[in-house]
């Protein structure tokens, strides 16, 4: 599936999604703009590529530099530094989250109204395809 739109901010945004397998790259995240780009690549691109569970690794670049690794700041790591990569950390990320929402009393994942935009979008989307008529959201 090939998706391409201009988003709110003026941005233009091309989504390209395959299934199935893959020689290559099977994930690939980029956002290039005017100051910089950023990308999201599989830590190992030698192993199979799940966006749920998979490691990656960010890189950036600024004036036309060659891309390098960035750190990923400390905020972003819930879970203890004895947890093991891989699933068991992507697992415990979720469940300090899924208790942080417990203890706050409030969602820290989408909602059934989150649910209906990301639906309202796939329909504007099929009425695109559809009629090959700019569809504004």
């Amino acid at each position: 599936m090939l998706l391409s739109g201009v988003l709110q901010s003026g941005a233009v945004a091309s989504v390209h999604l395959k299934g199935g397998t893959a020689n290559g790259t099977g994930f690939l995240f980029e956002i290039h703009g005017t100051e910089g780009d950023l990308a999201i690549v599989p830590a190992d691109p030698l192993q199979a590529t799940y966006i749920q569970v998979s490691e990656f690794t960010v890189r950036g670049a600024q004036a036309g530099k060659p891309l390098a690794d960035l750190s990923i700041p400390e905020s972003y790591r819930w879970v203890p530094p004895a947890v093991p990569a891989g699933l068991p950390y992507n697992v415990a990320q979720l469940y300090m989250r899924m208790a942080e929402g417990i203890r706050e009393g409030r969602s820290v994942s989408p909602d059934f109204d989150v649910a209906v935009k990301r639906h309202q979008l796939l329909d504007v989307i099929q009425k695109a395809s559809d009629t090959g008529i700019r569809q504004i959201l």
